[in-house]
């Protein structure tokens, strides 16, 4: 005798919730009072159950003998979807929902030469369900579809979930072109994205500091340098100086010493003046 522990669910039938025992008993006892309207279907076998689980637990229920039929031929998913959308009080997201969980993925049903696709569905609102399905799964879809969880929050987490992925993707390839040893480590999960994203910041933050102080650096020798050079433009403080170097020992050794004076390179500091003039040429070319 095929009763409903001696079948098997098909999956697709099992993501709709069964009636609640007050809703199963109002049930049995209309078919005990008018009969089974619509027969129970099952696949090719008899074996599996595709529409009618209520129906079927009815039945038992009222102690009326239930009606069967064999579907042959016919895509399972298709009849199920079609039949709970046709029979049952869902909401366009939940009718979205019970679709995306069906077929996550775009596809074509078809139920007697009718698309299932569209079939009482807005698109847009099954774009939205294969979203929710995709990014906080079966589970969370399962909640909508009883009701047990409102379409729009978790749309709004899936879409939180899918920009929140989107910017993880962007960073770990940024990673992986400016810090492939970072990357790395991520992927091995030695460390986290967010710890790789923090360990570069602080690796371009001492580089930028780095090349500001080298950057520095120039500045304060060319500017001493000019600073010398404009010095020694002055005719009078050259003069005394010679003067000083001519009649003061002491002043000559003084200042050979603080000066770490070697007179080999004496060609350099020609060229180091000639090359001053460039820089500070290139500077009045570009002002």
């Amino acid at each position: 005798m095929t009763t409903s522990e001696s079948l098997k669910i098909h999956p697709a039938a099992a993501i709709f919730p069964m009636m609640s025992d007050p809703e199963l008993r109002e049930l049995a006892d209309d078919i005990k009072e008018h009969g089974l309207l619509h027969p129970i279907a099952l696949d090719a076998t008899g074996e599996i159950l595709i529409d009618g689980r209520n129906r079927l637990k009815a039945c038992e229920m009222a102690g009326v003998k239930p009606e069967f039929i064999r579907l042959n031929g016919e895509d399972h998913a298709a009849y199920i979807l079609s039949a709970n959308v046709e029979r049952r009080s869902l909401s366009q997201g939940q009718k979205a929902i019970a679709r995306a969980i069906i077929s996550p993925e775009a596809a074509k049903l078809k139920r007697k030469g009718v698309d299932v696709e569209n079939f009482n569905i807005d698109r847009a609102m099954l774009s939205h369900a294969r979203l929710i399905r995709r990014h906080l799964g079966e589970s969370v879809a399962l909640l909508i579809l009883a009701g047990a969880k409102p379409f729009d929050v978790a749309l709004q987490e899936a879409t939180e979930k899918r920009d929140r992925q989107i910017a993880d993707e962007e960073r770990m390839a940024k990673l992986r072109n400016d810090a492939p040893d970072l990357a790395e480590l991520v992927a091995d999960g030695k460390v986290t994205l967010d710890e790789a994203v923090a360990a570069f910041n602080e690796r371009k933050r001492k580089a930028d500091e780095a090349e500001r102080n080298r950057r520095e650096t120039f500045i304060r020798v060319l500017e001493e340098a000019y600073r010398g050079i404009m010095g020694l433009a002055n005719e009078e403080f050259v003069s005394a100086v010679r003067e000083l170097i001519a009649e003061d020992e002491g002043f000559k050794r003084t200042l050979k010493q603080r000066m770490r004076l070697n007179f080999g390179p004496a060609k350099d500091i020609m060229r180091g003046a000639d090359a001053l003039f460039n820089v500070v040429e290139d500077m009045g070319e570009s002002s």
